[in-house]
């Protein structure tokens, strides 16, 4: 009966206030301060974070962003870009004095050794002019001039142009020089044929 009494008397002591509800409006009016309760599905609040936090550097920083380091690197491979590029300008350019050098050396002999071609029929010309008839002497003797005066420019030009010229240069006056050889030394042939019918004849 005692045991019985004594649950009582604790029951109505602690019992008004266990069981007293609770009051949401007066303690939220209480604490307006107070965190609304978080999404149970995101976990976060609805409101957005606090400004210093978006204000922080790292919220505004990207990949790779090391205080302008990127750009850096850019301007880094640029210079060796343009290193390298320059270096292979100076192998190309090597490489066409080379090719240049080789050719007009080539190109060189060969001019020689048609002026000396053409100068020796000159002087095979020189030499049977006596025995050939008068008409056949007078009708060579313009085409002989030329032949001598285009010789005598192949020769200047060798010894004055050849060296400092490009090889281009130097194979397009070549040939045109050439071209002027054959055609008055055919020219001149031609009328040396001429005169062997006439003495077969």
């Amino acid at each position: 009966m005692a045991d019985s009494n004594l649950f009582y008397m604790v029951m109505e002591a602690e019992g008004d206030d266990l069981l007293q509800p609770m009051d949401l409006s007066t303690d939220t009016a209480e604490n307006p301060t107070e965190t609304p309760p978080q999404d149970s599905q995101t976990g976060s609040n609805d409101n957005p974070p606090p400004l210093e936090e978006m204000n922080n550097a790292d919220a505004l920083s990207f990949p790779g962003d090391n205080g302008g380091g990127d750009n850096q690197d850019t301007e880094n491979n640029t210079d060796d870009n343009n290193d390298e590029n320059a270096e292979e300008n100076d192998e190309d350019q090597q490489l066409s004095d080379k090719a240049n050098n080789v050719l007009n050396k080539t190109l060189y002999d060969k001019f020689i050794q048609r002026n000396e071609e053409v100068s020796s029929i000159l002087e095979n010309l020189q030499i049977i002019i006596p025995v050939l008839p008068v008409e056949i002497v007078d009708e060579n003797e313009k085409d002989v001039n030329n032949l001598k005066a285009a010789l005598a420019a192949g020769q200047n030009y060798v010894i004055e142009k050849f060296v400092d010229a490009k090889y281009g240069e130097n194979a397009l006056y070549f040939r045109k020089l050439d071209t002027l050889y054959t055609l008055l030394m055919d020219r001149i042939n031609s009328n040396l044929k001429k005169a062997d019918k006439k003495e077969s004849a």
